[in-house]
């Protein structure tokens, strides 16, 4: 689906097509992992955590393992930063040595009823003007999570600490204000099918 490499950073977004069994035997998977894999239960989410994996390997070093700090955050064994996402069988991976942050969702109606839980007043007038309500509201959630994971930890208020202005689909910023952070993210987008992707590097 995207097959993305600069100098700045790596992005590798796909289907997962294959089964369970069929990412086991094509993926190199430590002990560990194979001890948090036979925790999980659920095949969908087996599939997926494999499918990171999978992605990591076949497209950028089979030698890296993704580790996570105390708020839960992934990185690499080598030092380079890592975000992940999923959704519904889309699966995608992103690689820089700067802070990073991606994130793939479907674009579904229910989004709109949960709006105002984390747009302002501003992003909310963009969604009463827009001729594409669902698509734009799921682009400005991708976008504030994708914030998310740059900023690192969970204490934030969406509709507050994270801003979104979108000029048009290629020319999207995003702002991270807390008291510990003040950050500009220029924000890329594309649209798949029927999945927004978005992703941002921090001091690009």
């Amino acid at each position: 689906m995207i097959n993305i490499v600069t100098e700045n950073y790596s992005l590798f977004v796909q289907k997962i097509n294959l089964s369970v069994n069929e990412l086991i035997e094509q993926t190199c998977l430590t002990k560990h992992e194979t001890l948090k894999l036979e925790k999980y239960t659920n095949e969908k989410r087996k599939i997926e955590w494999l499918g990171v994996r999978y992605l990591l390997q076949k497209f950028h070093n089979k030698s890296s393992i993704i580790i996570y700090n105390e708020n839960g955050k992934p990185s690499l064994n080598t030092g380079e930063n890592i975000s992940i996402s999923h959704s519904y069988g889309i699966v995608g991976i992103l690689i820089s040595k700067n802070n990073s942050g991606l994130d793939i969702e479907q674009i579904r109606p229910k989004i709109d009823r949960i709006k105002h839980k984390f747009l302002n007043q501003n992003e909310l007038a963009f969604i009463e003007n827009s001729t594409n309500k669902i698509t734009d509201t799921t682009i400005f959630w991708s976008c504030k999570e994708t914030l998310l994971k740059i900023y690192g930890k969970t204490d934030i208020i969406f509709d507050e600490q994270l801003s979104v202005n979108i000029n048009n689909h290629k020319n999207i910023i995003g702002h991270i204000k807390t008291p510990n952070a003040n950050l500009i993210i220029n924000l890329n987008l594309q649209i798949v099918d029927n999945y927004v992707v978005v992703w941002g590097v921090e001091n690009l």
